[in-house]
């Protein structure tokens, strides 16, 4: 392997997550992450959502001679005989993507740590409600390197399908009124 081989590796103890805030918070700003990318809310989540859960932490990590390329945070946790892996965020499902690198190597950056992120984590689902459009994740789904993804929507689309459903919920409770 030369210098400039993305080595990744899948970051599963807390201390080891919260060492990497400096570099997250580099590459968050690099990147112009969203809020759902940020350390602060990643580490939130892991704390009071996950733990509580009982989710066991993967944060897979790229680097590319020692400086961070990409990294993306999940759990997994079991369900009967069942391996889920979910990204690492509040219950509710808030927007999700890898936090990357800007560039023209990025959805190789992207593709890679999937790649990883099967190869490691091993999961039977991988579970995304909310994957952006556009996204360069989006593209992995596409290209069907998948055991399974959950339903993937838009920023966009899903403020549109709350819409809907808001006043869908409005008519039912009009026509129990009534």
């Amino acid at each position: 392997m030369t210098n400039d081989a993305l080595q990744h590796k899948v970051i599963s103890d807390i201390p080891a997550f919260r060492a990497l805030q400096p570099e997250w918070d580099a590459l968050w700003h690099t990147a112009q992450g969203e809020h759902f990318q940020a350390f602060a809310y990643c580490a939130s989540s892991l704390e009071v959502v996950a733990a509580a859960a009982g989710h066991k932490l993967h944060c897979v990590v790229g680097r590319r001679r020692g400086a961070l390329k990409v990294l993306w945070p999940l759990v997994s946790y079991r369900k009967l005989c069942w391996r889920f892996v979910q990204p690492l965020a509040p219950a509710y499902n808030p927007p999700h993507d890898m936090l990357v690198e800007p560039g023209p190597d990025a959805a190789n950056l992207v593709a890679a740590t999937w790649r990883e992120m099967l190869a490691s984590v091993r999961p039977d689902l991988v579970y995304l409600p909310r994957v952006r459009s556009g996204a360069l994740l989006l593209d992995q789904y596409r290209a069907g390197r998948k055991p399974r993804i959950g339903r993937v929507v838009g920023v966009h689309d899903q403020v549109d399908a709350m819409a809907a459903h808001s006043k869908q919920v409005d008519g039912h409770r009009h026509a129990i009124e009534r």
